[in-house]
């Protein structure tokens, strides 16, 4: 079952804090970690809306991911509202363009 959001909002508190330390400090904000009990994290996600571009730090941070973990590495847009999905695997460099359903099926098989 999903649970209820909570606030509605994405909170930036930390976020535009960040922002004032020294210019060398760099800061990425993953969307999400895909996680199953029982069999632990399954995938790491980042998404941007559909027309969204991964800036030259993500996709650094993408790659250090990929050196240095095991795990399946997407970068996901959307349409809004949500109808259809454009997945990319980081590991791979497949993409797939995929209905709401057809992501829904794929979210929950991973």
């Amino acid at each position: 079952m999903t649970r209820k959001e909570i606030t509605g909002e994405r909170d930036l508190t930390y976020s535009k804090y960040h922002r004032t330390l020294k210019q060398s400090c760099y800061y990425s904000d993953l969307d999400g970690v895909e996680f199953r009990y029982g069999r632990g994290i399954v995938a790491l996600i980042e998404t941007k809306l559909w027309y969204g571009k991964l800036t030259k730090h993500q996709s650094n941070v993408m790659d250090d991911f990929k050196q240095n973990t095991k795990y399946p590495l997407y970068i996901v847009w959307y349409t809004r509202p949500i109808k259809a999905f454009k997945v990319f695997n980081w590991r791979t460099k497949e993409e797939r363009v995929m209905s709401e359903p057809e992501y829904r099926e794929w979210i929950e098989s991973l």
